[in-house]
């Protein structure tokens, strides 16, 4: 059940940060939506029917939540990379407007001089 409230807030948090557009955030926060859908039905279904758990731990549907678990994972983690990336050419483009207007500036001041 903690597993469920771990992966349900950054699901709220990306949620809140959405423009309104299909973006990345969007995409992570469905991933980490769909994580603590998985968690909170293994906790209930563990909780609730521990016998029907035991039985069902063998059966190979419940044998894909670690693999569809840990596919949510890997696709949240590429997204984070491309979301890091995405940053740093913001910052790198913003850097190299900064560059071009001090550019500008110095053939100012080289040429009153």
């Amino acid at each position: 059940m903690l597993q469920f409230v771990f992966y349900l807030l950054p699901c709220l948090f990306l949620t809140g940060k959405v423009e309104g557009r299909l973006s990345l955030r969007f995409i992570m926060s469905i991933c980490y939506l769909l994580t603590s859908l998985v968690f909170l039905a293994a906790a209930v279904i563990s909780f609730a029917f521990p016998g029907f758990a035991k039985i069902a731990s063998s059966l190979p549907v419940f044998a894909a939540i670690p693999a569809v678990s840990f596919s949510i994972f890997l696709i949240s983690g590429f997204i984070l990379l491309m979301l890091a990336k995405e940053r740093s050419d913001f910052e790198v483009a913003k850097i190299q407007e900064s560059l071009k207007k001090s550019e500008i500036r110095y053939k100012h001041i080289t040429e009153l001089s």
